[in-house]
């Protein structure tokens, strides 16, 4: 029986390399993400023990906050470690972000997108490397003139020594300074892709804005000291947020992280290969259906001399293994490539990612080959036990005919019941109360495979009236090959609708993030053109997506000086916790904890953010906060309520609730006065400043009268809030760009099982094609009659896939109604006339659907159109 299987599977080798092909790409997707995200966390491995191979021991601080700057410790504190025994000497350092380098013509010094700046202080103390980072060229910066910079932004901006270099604080504004030093870092240029600033402490920390605050250090112990018992008598004189461990400790926790972070992306990346191979098992099981179908007599022969039905489903089986098996050992050598090609690609770019020599992981080979042989042997599980049920008198008659049509009843039934049980759970994860069960995801994601499932049950008795219907449209337009499509496609249902199965799947996904693409695109218009009243906003360039991103208040400053400026007001941001007490029984309270951004505001705020309606007063006083009423209702709070913030600097402060607003412009919004948030912060920087006209001046004037106020700025800008939409609208249609690319894979198999399944369907027609070439049937009519099939199919499933992605859609974005997504948009048309616009569009995808499935469909087109009359009609 296996030379049964090897030679089936080598005796139908466009089948192979089609079914292999849906393999191929999934796994090498996935093997290319591990490959590459393994290289990063690798190259880092050793960029941190280098970073740390000087020093004993690393001092640094913890915090109860995901997204924080971090906190900080007092110098006076950190004196104290001179003091503990077996320390030789304590290096302080303070780190942070929020700086700006300009080049020589006073515009943002940038390769691309890529890692943040970093501010550090550096000292002629650390010039043994402690840090990390030596002083290559020049000296070590001395005073609040002096700067230092490492190699790369120094090259990349053709700084040298005793230049000068404009250096923006988002705190402190624009800084003139001399370049006194060039660092490296080991080796290297810099520290795995990252810019580096560099000035003495005291500079540090006035840039920074935290006088007299440290974010950590670094301890040598004296020759023969036990480097745990110094720990612990660093750790007896420290505050109880510091962490005191070894340097190969801190070494290993910065790579920890790292590969934490890393394994976001290799989650999300990876996803869209699971998604691949779920579309490609679907052509695998078409597939095997099909072809179990056209082998009915070879396997009927097979049971005549023997053969059990435990060995004609093992023959199947072991088809599908062979093939699987092959296909996913491509797929990882495939996915090698990949990574081999991110590593040279995204530098080009721009993109400066530290890497290493490629990391191979057995758990990449071992995932790789085992998804593709497990998907594949599974797909083929129900065609294989079709096939050992094959009775030996019906399979050698001369009769292909499907179930009987009493089958689709129970398929009507069937699939109903399967719908409902999927819509319970889609709608249960969404907006029910999951308590302490499993996460609503998981409810949802049970919901969306379910609801497939019923599609996939239901979909032929859809099949025929919608492939009539398409097929009556094409008929108009080309004729006989029409005609002869459409009843083609009609005629089996259950093969057309499991063909259209795969392209179904990936065309939700498009049609899902386009429509939710869409209606975010319609909730920003809406908040900005009907929300908003202001007619200029300033704020942080190329920080669209980072609420928190800032700028020094010297630039409102310089705006209220403007004669077109009416009226302004500043917001601050950054994040706090907040704890509430929800009473979900008589004697059960549950704790609610949320991380969330607390906005600094003026009085004036609501005369720019006005509410659709409010209570109490939304002009909080010291002490006081107002909030957006969906986050009052999930935190259980009212008028009058005390709650307790939590600040990462300034830790605890209690609040009492004054003012509860309705309506998008609040939404997410907890605001507590300017005076507060800069004294629980610690700092003074602005986020956003909206500004006001003065009567008969247009925001375009207002926007060109600003401008040359901040031109020594160009971290910042200033934008009307057309040009922030054309810009909302511009990263929308980046995010969907990048995603609708991972899903091009998905479509692509979807593709080729409507190519594998016209060749098979090429294949069992022989003998009619035949006939039909006998009558008159030229071979451009033939060519058209099975290209305008696929088309159909490729509609169907392309139809059925809109349907799906925008009722998913829509049901998010109303699960989503509380976080202020209050438009829902379907995108049938496209949202401009740039690429980007037109591939947002759901009507582009259903033609691009039937044009693709016309291209895909050339070579089964071909071959049709080759077989040679007399031999056609006497296949057997």
């Amino acid at each position: 029986m296996l030379r049964v299987s090897l030679k089936g599977v080598w005796a139908h080798k466009v089948r192979l390399v089609l079914t292999a092909l849906a393999i191929i790409l999934g796994v090498g997707l996935i093997s290319g993400v591990y490959v590459y995200t393994d290289t990063i966390g690798k190259a880092f491995d050793g960029i941190f023990a280098d970073a740390y191979s000087g020093i004993d021991i690393a001092i640094g601080t913890e915090s109860d906050f995901s997204f924080g700057e971090g906190t900080y410790l007092d110098e006076a504190d950190f004196a104290l470690i001179d003091e503990v025994e077996g320390v030789d000497e304590a290096f302080p350092v303070l780190q942070g972000m929020g700086v700006t380098v300009l080049d020589a013509e006073g515009e943002v010094l940038s390769s691309g997108p890529g890692p943040p700046t970093f501010v550090s202080s550096l000292s002629p103390a650390e010039s043994d490397g402690v840090s990390g980072f030596t002083i290559a060229e020049g000296a070590f910066p001395v005073g609040s003139g002096q700067v230092a910079l490492d190699r790369g932004i120094a090259d990349l901006g053709g700084f040298g020594i005793g230049d000068r270099v404009t250096v923006v604080s988002d705190v402190v504004g624009r800084l003139d300074l001399t370049l006194a030093g060039i660092a490296v870092f080991g080796e290297d240029n810099s520290l795995g892709g990252t810019t580096w600033v560099f000035f003495d402490l005291p500079t540090a920390q006035s840039v920074l804005q935290r006088p007299g605050l440290l974010s950590g250090g670094a301890v040598q112990v004296t020759p023969g000291a036990q480097i745990e018992e110094v720990i612990a008598g660093i750790q007896a004189v420290l505050p109880d947020h510091a962490t005191v461990v070894s340097g190969q400790d801190a070494a290993e926790a910065e790579a920890a992280d790292i590969q934490s972070a890393l394994s976001f992306f290799t989650i999300f990346l990876s996803v869209f290969g699971w998604v691949a191979l779920f579309v490609g098992s679907f052509l695998i099981y078409n597939t095997f259906r099909i072809v179990v179908s056209q082998r009915t007599r070879e396997l009927a022969l097979l049971r005549a001399l023997g053969a059990g039905t435990r060995q004609i489903r093992g023959i199947v089986l072991l088809e599908a293994v062979t093939i699987g098996f092959l296909g996913a050992l491509l797929g990882v050598g495939f996915g090698i490539m990949i990574a081999f090609g991110l590593q040279l690609i995204l530098p080009a770019a721009g993109i400066d990612i530290p890497t290493t020599t490629l990391s191979i992981k057995p758990r990449t080979v071992i995932v790789g080959l085992a998804a593709g042989t497990v998907i594949t042997f599974v797909s083929a599980l129900i065609p294989a036990r079709r096939a050992s049920k094959v009775s030996v008198m019906a399979a050698l008659r001369d009769d292909a005919a499907g179930p009987a049509r009493g089958g689709f009843l129970r398929r009507a039934m069937v699939g109903a019941v399967i719908l409902v049980l999927g819509l319970a759970a889609l709608f249960f994860g969404l907006f029910g109360d999951t308590g302490s069960g499993p996460s609503p995801v998981v409810y949802v994601g049970v919901g969306v495979g379910v609801i497939f499932l019923a599609v996939f049950v239901l979909s032929p008795l859809a099949a025929g009236p919608v492939t009539n219907l398409l097929g009556s449209i094409l008929e108009r337009l080309t004729g006989t090959s029409g005609r002869l499509a459409r009843r083609n496609a009609m005629r089996s249902p259950r093969r057309t609708a499991a063909t259209a199965a795969a392209v179904t799947i990936s065309i939700t996904l498009v049609a899902l993030a386009s429509t939710l693409t869409g209606s975010i695109r319609g909730t920003i218009d809406e908040v900005l053109a009907d929300d908003v009243v202001a007619d200029v906003i300033i704020r942080p360039d190329g920080q669209f997506g980072d609420p928190t991103a800032a700028f020094a208040p010297e630039i409102a400053d310089r705006v209220v000086g403007s004669d077109l400026v009416a009226n302004v007001t500043r917001i601050w941001v950054g994040w706090g916790i907040f704890t509430s007490e929800t009473t979900t029984s008589e004697t059960t309270t549950t704790e609610t904890v949320t991380e969330t951004l607390i906005t600094g505001m003026e009085p004036n705020l609501a005369d720019f953010l006005p509410p659709d309606a409010f209570q109490g007063t939304l002009d909080p006083g010291p002490g006081q906060v107002v909030m957006e009423a969906s986050i009052a209702e999930n935190g259980n709070l009212e008028l009058g309520d005390s709650l307790v913030i939590e600040f990462e600097q300034a830790g605890e402060l209690p609040f009492t609730l004054v003012g509860i607003a309705e309506g998008p412009a609040w939404a997410g919004i907890v605001g507590i006065p300017a005076s507060d948030w800069i004294s629980a912060s610690g700092v003074d920087q602005h986020s956003q400043v909206y500004a006001k006209a003065v009567e008969g001046a247009t925001a375009d004037e207002l926007k060109a009268a600003v401008e040359p106020l901040l031109a020594d700025y160009p971290n910042v800008v200033v934008q009307t809030f057309d040009d922030l939409q054309s810009e909302a609208e511009a990263q929308l249609n980046g995010v969907l760009n990048f995603i609708l690319a991972l899903l091009a894979l998905a479509v692509v198999i979807g593709m080729l099982g409507v190519t594998n399944t016209m060749a098979l369907a090429v294949f069992e027609r022989t003998r009619e094609i035949g006939l039909l070439r006998a009558v008159g049937l030229d071979r451009r009519t033939t060519r058209r009659m099975v290209r305008a099939e696929a088309s159909i199919v490729s509609v169907f499933g392309a139809l059925m896939g809109i349907g799906l992605g925008i009722f998913f859609g829509w049901a998010l974005i109303r699960a989503l109604e509380d976080q202020g997504f209050t438009v829902f948009a379907i995108p049938w048309l496209p949202s401009s006339a740039s690429v980007a616009g037109v591939l947002g569009s759901l009507l582009f995808w259903l033609f691009a659907t039937g044009l693709l499935g016309i291209l895909f469909a050339v070579y089964p087109a071909w071959r049709a159109a080759r077989l040679k009359v007399i031999e056609a009609i006497a296949h057997l």
